[in-house]
């Protein structure tokens, strides 16, 4: 008769603890380099979907390089939202003036962009902190 065996789980793996000073180190890399892609995505990704032109450059939940151009912006904005309209972009564009187009483009940053871009610099972040402790040995 077979026998059926019973495994230990293996505890789970905890990281070592670094050192105080480049524990540190890393969480300052962390927060600045949360606080300055989310300033530039802000004004990068509005620009790109005024004019069309441009990229951002970003990495994915893996650590891979990717590139948002408009029309992937674009898809990414509106894969949730079937009303979703980036049109006040290109209206704000022609009429830079307009208090009512600008107050809409800050609507729309605000329900839909925002997100997009606190997931980017999220991860931008967090590779700048790996790419850190890996320089360092970690």
């Amino acid at each position: 008769m077979g026998h059926i065996q019973h495994r230990q789980p293996e505890p789970p793996i905890t990281p070592p603890e670094l050192p105080h000073g480049i524990h540190t180190s890393a969480e300052s890399i962390y927060k600045q380099t949360l606080n300055a892609e989310t300033r530039n995505a802000i004004v990068l990704v509005r620009q790109i979907l005024v004019t069309g032109q441009g990229h951002l450059q970003s990495v994915d939940s893996q650590g891979r390089y990717v590139n948002y151009d408009a029309g992937d912006l674009w898809d990414v904005l509106t894969e949730n939202e079937e009303s979703a309209d980036l049109r006040i972009f290109a209206g704000l564009a022609l009429s830079p003036d307009s208090a009512f187009l600008r107050t809409l483009c800050d609507q729309f940053l605000g329900t839909r962009i925002a997100p997009f871009i606190k997931a980017h610099a999220e991860l931008m972040a967090a590779q700048a902190e790996r790419v850190y402790l890996v320089q360092e040995g970690y």
